[in-house]
């Protein structure tokens, strides 16, 4: 889905454009197709593919250290691809869209008030959870429907009675299990808490570490929610009195980003053959933690797709233009500075 979108660099491809003399390609890249994945993997190099992703780390570092769908560093790197594909001699357009973005802006904070003063470390003891909302609170902290131990089924804030005689203006200290984040947090929210703590199940030693999960890109609670071990969320669950400030510091709303589509100036315009390619990137790193992807043995030299028949098995309708296209990756399944992927929005 185009709201789901991010990033766009299709490496392999841009490593067979226009490169340094010391990475040059094999004479007959430039003529040949690339029939089969060694002709492929002979024109194009991986000096070629390490000029490109080393530009990319450059634009990063010019902005604020990374290229993140809606920022500038994104809108540069869509301005370096466009450069090399109009260089190689390709009609090049830009595709506009609005998706929802999701981007740590800085660091975020948790420490206990009350009983005692203590600051906790991010990425260690808590993390934001994905699609959190941004928030500033401080209040007291009032676990809901908590099942400590090995083994334990939890289902904490998965029911609205759970939160029978909550505090309004009370920050959630739930437990993971039984239902999603989304409804969890949600749940407390309706219920009058103005952010939330969710804390790994420790039912098994798998989860007991930070969750590494996700909110969904639905959830519409609007206060913050971080996630926790579940060592510190059964410390916290049986510390009376306790007052905490969280601070989560991200960017949740509608962004605009770009596809990139070069076509070749020859061809039937009704008909087309599609070398797809894409790049995916760890939110919200520099994106040079890149896996660039194509489809062999559709993709050859981009100078030479004018002049040279599609490659035996490629997708190819009729005669028509070749347009390489540079897609971006989801935003929903994000790392953290700390490297956790494929966040699940799942107990």
């Amino acid at each position: 889905m185009r709201r789901r979108l991010l990033l766009t660099a299709a490496c392999l491809l841009m490593a067979s454009l226009v490169t340094p003399a010391a990475t040059a390609q094999p004479p007959e890249c430039e003529t040949d197709p690339n029939a089969t994945v060694e002709e492929l993997l002979e024109c194009v190099t991986l000096e070629g593919t390490f000029d490109h992703l080393q530009a990319f780390q450059e634009i990063a570092d010019d902005n604020g250290g990374t290229r993140v769908s809606g920022t500038e560093g994104y809108d540069a790197s869509v301005d370096y691809v466009v450069r090399r594909m109009v260089r190689a001699g390709y009609k090049v357009r830009t595709q506009a869209f609005v998706f929802n973005a999701f981007r740590q802006l800085g660091p975020s904070t948790l420490t206990q008030n009350a009983p005692d003063s203590v600051t906790y470390v991010e990425d260690v003891d808590y993390a934001v959870m994905s699609q959190s909302e941004p928030g500033d609170v401080t209040a007291d902290v009032t676990a809901v429907d908590i099942m400590l131990g090995a083994g334990n089924a939890s289902t904490s804030g998965c029911e609205t009675d759970d939160f029978d005689g909550f505090p309004a203006g009370n920050i959630a200290l739930i437990q993971r299990g039984a239902c999603t984040f989304e409804l969890k947090a949600e749940n407390a929210a309706a219920a009058g808490a103005v952010g939330v703590l969710i804390f790994n199940q420790g039912n098994t030693p798998e989860r007991e570490g930070l969750i590494g999960g996700t909110l969904g890109e639905g959830y519409d609670g609007g206060i913050p929610v971080l996630d926790l071990t579940y060592a510190l969320g059964a410390e916290l669950a049986e510390t009376v009195g306790l007052n905490m400030t969280m601070v989560v510091d991200v960017f949740r709303g509608p962004a605009t980003t770009y596809n990139v589509i070069a076509e070749t100036r020859a061809g039937d315009p009704n008909t087309w053959s599609w070398p797809a390619a894409i790049s995916t990137r760890s939110m919200p790193g520099p994106g040079s933690r890149t896996t660039a992807r194509v489809a062999p043995p559709c993709s050859r030299s981009p100078r030479t797709w004018p002049t040279t028949r599609p490659p035996t098995g490629c997708a190819s309708h009729g005669g028509g233009p070749r347009s390489p296209v540079w897609s971006a990756p989801p935003t929903t399944s994000t790392t953290s500075a700390s490297g956790r992927s494929d966040r699940s929005p799942c107990t």
